[in-house]
């Protein structure tokens, strides 16, 4: 083997003018960084050695020319390229073409130079030697030292390794055939293996219509014999039926006697079941009449119950709005029983303060009582205060003295008695205004109690309105949902209504009187198990194919035979373990068609173009392509003709070796013998091309069946878009309302803290100023008061000392203290009591 010599380039890819690269060894590395120009190296050669442009990275041939950057677009235009191959032919190697060796000089007949030129238009050729060549020419020439363009086998790129070992043995095996270049026989192999598979049908075919004729004359001598039997059986045969035919007669005219008899009997039984048909017409007549009476009150029943299920439609918006304002009033019932506990408990707070004013009072009561005997006890058991009590001139005495001592302290007694009174009146402004300030007080916290509770309301209001907001914009929402979802479950259901008028139609021309036996059922079972356990299965034949037309389902059961309930599997061993488990569960047999054993002739095309009224089995039956295999494998290149004639004439006349189907069932073999004929088990069996369809269509009617009852269940009807509207409205009044409360509830607000402020500032401004006005007035006028009434005492113990001596006191004024004050204590307090009483009573 010869080798690689050196290259030579000029202005392809990065090797910008001429360049030669080598020389070249049996071994030799191209080493250097990235960019240097390793991969152009590599591209070169594969160039020169014939590799497509789009294999060297670039999209045409002008792409490979050398760019370089200070290049304008019309220099790059006017540029060409080439690539030169120098090789080396190895000692016993000759020269690659022996014309092109001839014009050569001798010194270089072992050096042969392979050139690839690109032009300045983008333009490819080739040379050898310097001599203008075709592509194939020098393809050819490169096969000769061993360089196979197609199978790129001259040079392993990046990732071919790793290619070849992920191969399949079939790509392997194409991959040995490219490199051998056997591939190329592959076309006259096939030729000669399609004329030896003509020869051997034509000899078996031969060899059967050679036994045929055989049988046919053995069949004929046969025959010769049994119709010479059958003219002697056929005059036997006359004779019989002469005798046969006396005999029937005698019979006849005796069984003519006998049901004449008969007839009379029968006639007598007619009139009278005459005369009975006429009672059991009336009857009848009578029984209809009844029943058309019971079928017009149904009527007016259900008419009845129609307008009653429309009156109950008519009242439901009215029952839905009552419910809203039942929920509505329900929550004004929640808040005014709340207001109710307030009240309540307020009540029973003012309760709890009337309950102690009755005590009061009941204290009063008894301390009046108590002040009563208390003064009843004195009287009589006053002892040394009784002595003290005046009678007769003594008294007359003590009332002269009295009146001068009022004469002479008058002035003093008319000041205190001024000062007195403006006392008394102070005390009882300081009384009025520290009650005021109790009230003014008390009221101020009811008002702030009032004031959060609007505040508190105010906020409910607020939150009630945006709730009621949010609803109502989901309740618009759900509405519009709801409405377009009606329309949209109207139109689906006008559609699928459509569609299962259409499967319901389609279904009741292909539904027969089909009954599926005992042992079927159980074969359908075993199927089903078998799926279940081993994924392989895919079922039977005739539930994995079906006839494009029903007018192909006979002639496809003859074709497909045995095989039409044979079960298709995936692998040679998925079948083995089904056979292992009909064994073991003992189940039965059944035939296995596994995918990767069975082996398919080649269809001959020709069979398709023999004419519009025979087409290949094979294409008038629709499967999955996983499928096809097994197909071919039950029917082989069998044909279909659309009658008997049609395939005598393909046999017989046109001497085509093909088993030939009719539709009606009948067979023409590839040996000429004809069968025909069809029994109730062949009907049967090619009835079951339609089962699956029509297991399909019923399971689709069964489906659009219950989605149309799934969608009048649960589609928005009518009555359900009222609901929707009626709650709707109830939540837009209740909105109404909350906002009335809410403007109602801030008007009033303000109008309670102005309350709260006009109290608290005339708390401030006006009673707490005037109040602590009045206790200092109070407090002032104390000291002067002292004085007067020690000035007015004075004057009494100088004018009463004789009178007081006489009677034995220290002073006039313990006999007024002890007797005349208790007196006018008793006095004062029957008073104050008095008008306690009157001032809780009037509280009361």
């Amino acid at each position: 083997m010869g080798r690689i010599a050196r290259l030579e380039l000029e202005n392809f890819k990065s090797y910008g003018g001429a360049h030669v690269i080598g020389p070249f060894h049996r071994f030799t590395a191209v080493i250097g960084p990235n960019g240097s120009g390793k991969s152009n190296l590599m591209d070169a050669i594969s160039f020169v050695l014939g590799v497509h442009s789009r294999q060297l990275r670039s999209n045409q041939l002008r792409d490979l020319i050398h760019k370089a950057p200070t290049d304008s677009e019309a220099t790059t235009t006017n540029r060409s390229a080439f690539v030169t191959l120098v090789y080396e032919l190895a000692v016993d190697e000759t020269p690659p073409s022996k014309s092109l060796a001839a014009q050569k000089p001798l010194n270089h007949l072992r050096e042969v130079k392979f050139t690839r030129i690109i032009s300045e238009k983008g333009v490819g050729s080739y040379r050898i030697d310097d001599l203008d060549v075709s592509s194939e020419s020098y393809q050819k020439q490169l096969k000769e030292i061993g360089i196979l363009v197609k199978a790129r086998n001259f040079l392993v790129f990046q990732g071919d390794v790793e290619s070849v070992a992920s191969k399949s043995p079939a790509e392997l095996t194409k991959l040995f055939e490219q490199i051998s270049m056997s591939d190329e026989l592959k076309n006259e192999y096939e030729r000669l293996l399609e004329e030896k598979n003509a020869a051997e049908e034509n000899t078996i075919f031969a060899y059967k219509r050679k036994k045929g004729l055989v049988a046919e004359k053995r069949l004929v001598r046969e025959q010769k014999e049994e119709a010479e039997q059958f003219r002697q059986k056929l005059e036997e045969v006359n004779n019989l039926r002469v005798e046969h035919y006396l005999w029937q007669l005698f019979q006849v005219e005796d069984d003519i006697k006998q049901r004449g008899e008969i007839v009379r009997q029968y006639q007598e039984a007619a009139l009278t079941c005459s005369q009975k048909e006429d009672s059991v017409a009336q009857v009848y007549h009578e029984k209809k009449k009844e029943l058309n009476a019971c079928l017009r009150e149904v009527k007016a029943n259900r008419e009845r119950i129609q307008d009653l299920q429309n009156e109950m439609d008519s009242i439901q918006p009215q029952v839905i709005q009552l419910r809203e304002q039942t929920r509505y009033s329900e929550k004004k019932m929640v808040e005014a029983e709340t207001t109710e506990k307030t009240m309540k408990r307020r009540l029973e707070g003012k309760s709890t303060e009337i309950e102690g004013i009755k005590n009061d009072l009941q204290s009063l009561e008894k301390a009046k009582a108590e002040l009563d005997a208390s003064q009843s006890r004195h009287a009589r058991h006053g002892g040394q205060e009784g002595a003290l009590v005046l009678e007769g001139s003594r008294l007359e005495e003590y009332h002269r003295i009295k009146e001068g001592v009022q004469i002479k302290t008058n002035l003093l007694r008319n000041e205190l008695d001024s000062i007195l009174r403006q006392q008394n009146a102070d005390k009882n402004k300081v009384e009025t205004l520290t009650q005021e300030h109790q009230e003014n007080i008390k009221m101020i916290e009811m008002l702030t109690d009032d004031l959060k509770q609007a505040s508190d309301r105010i906020s409910s209001m607020q939150r009630v309105i945006a709730e009621t907001e949010r609803d109502i914009a989901e309740a618009e929402n759900n509405l519009q949902n709801a409405d377009e979802e009606n329309r949209n479950q109207a139109d689906k259901k006008d559609k699928l209504s459509k569609q299962l008028d259409r499967v319901s139609n389609k279904l009741r021309d292909l539904r027969d009187d089909k009954r599926q036996s005992q042992a079927e059922a159980k074969r359908a079972e075993i199927l089903e198990t078998l799926k279940r356990l081993y994924p392989g299965v895919h079922g039977r034949l005739v539930d994995l194919c079906k006839p494009i037309q029903r007018k192909y389902n006979m002639a496809v059961t003859v074709a497909t035979g045995k095989h039409m309930d044979s079960i298709v599997v995936t692998d040679y061993r998925t079948g083995q373990d089904c056979i292992q488990y009909l064994r073991d569960s003992r189940a039965g047999s059944a035939q296995f068609i596994p995918l990767d054993k069975i082996r398919v002739k080649p269809i001959h095309e020709r069979f398709r173009g023999l004419g519009n009224n025979i087409k290949m089995v094979v294409d008038v039956i629709e499967c999955d392509a996983e499928i096809e295999p097994a197909l071919h494998y039950a029917v082989g290149d069998t044909v279909v003709c659309d009658s008997i004639d049609v395939a005598r004439d393909l046999c017989f006349r046109q001497n085509e070796k093909v088993k030939a189907v009719t539709l009606d069932g009948m067979v023409v073999s590839k040996n000429g013998s004809m069968t025909g004929g069809k029994t109730q088990n062949d009907l049967r069996r090619a009835g079951r091309w339609d089962e699956k369809e029509v297991e399909a269509l019923q399971q689709e009617k069964d489906d659009l069946i219950d989605t149309i009852r799934a969608m009048e269940r649960h589609g928005a009807s009518y009555g359900k878009l009222q609901t929707l509207r009626t709650q709707l409205e109830g939540m837009k009044n209740r909105l109404s309302h909350a906002k009335a409360d809410l403007s109602i509830t801030e008007t009033k607000r303000p109008k309670i803290q102005a309350r709260i402020d006009d109290a608290k500032k005339r708390v401030a401004k006006v009673i707490e100023p005037e109040l602590r006005k009045f206790e200092a007035a109070v407090s002032s006028r104390k000291d002067k008061i002292t004085e007067l009434n020690e000035k007015i005492h004075d004057a009494e113990d100088e004018m009463f000392a004789d009178f007081s001596e006489a009677i034995g006191v220290e002073s006039i004024r313990v006999y007024e203290e002890k007797v005349l004050k208790r007196h006018h204590e008793a006095m004062e307090m029957r008073r104050k009591i008095t008008e306690h009483e009157a001032k809780l009573r009037a509280q009361v």
